[in-house]
């Protein structure tokens, strides 16, 4: 299949390597095929392409757990600080952002 590791022939088959035996390496690749595999949209999309978990991202931007997984529900929308930090931290441009969060 496209896009696997050498070695794996499913999805499930790798994730459950990474389950069994995770390292970064692999749980940011495993972040990364989820992307593409399961239709995974909008900030946790651009999130999951850099290879980061939820935890990760909000400390890398000064932000709770929480907080980041409601702003990537829709159920709140982060200030304009915290949208230059994301957009720092993702790599993004602001319109990218944008485009995420309303998606």
């Amino acid at each position: 299949m496209d896009g696997l590791p050498q070695g794996f022939s499913t999805l499930e088959s790798f994730l459950a390597k990474v389950d069994q035996a995770p390292d970064v390496e692999m749980l940011q690749e495993a972040r990364r095929l989820l992307v593409d595999r399961r239709k995974v949209i909008g900030l946790a999309a651009l999130r999951l392409k850099r290879g980061l978990s939820q935890a990760e991202l909000a400390k890398a931007i000064g932000t709770s757990q929480p907080r980041l997984s409601s702003w990537e529900r829709g159920t709140e929308k982060p200030g304009y600080d915290s949208l230059r930090r994301i957009k720092d931290e993702l790599q993004v441009t602001f319109d990218e952002l944008m485009e995420a969060l309303d998606a």
